[in-house]
């Protein structure tokens, strides 16, 4: 299925959506996501299609808030995400060249 495929565009815009509109702040200390201020540092679509119909789709985002922390979105533009917070070390490894430092929490 083409990236410009109009089911795979539909769930891929309601995925981002759906990262745009989302909060959330640790149980724990300071720590929080708001989609509409993280930077996406990477993204990968994975999706599933039967007899030419899209019936799976989940955006995998990779984020860093302006205050220096890592965090994996996974949506599937329907249910509730998957958030996880990425230590800096994790955060590295996983990124690779897409890794971008952040901030005095970030050394």
């Amino acid at each position: 299925m083409s990236e410009t495929h109009p089911q795979r565009v539909a769930a891929k815009s309601r995925a981002i959506a759906q990262f745009k509109n989302f909060r959330s702040a640790a149980l724990s200390g300071p720590v929080f996501l708001n989609g509409e201020t993280a930077e996406i540092l990477h993204q990968e679509e994975s999706y599933s299609v039967d007899e030419g119909e899209l019936v799976g789709y989940v955006l995998t985002l990779f984020l860093l808030t302006p205050e220096g922390h890592h965090f994996l979105f996974m949506s599937n533009e329907a249910d509730r995400p998957f958030l996880k917070y990425l230590a800096p070390d994790r955060a590295r490894l996983v990124l690779k060249d897409k890794y971008k430092a952040g901030g005095a929490t970030d050394a």
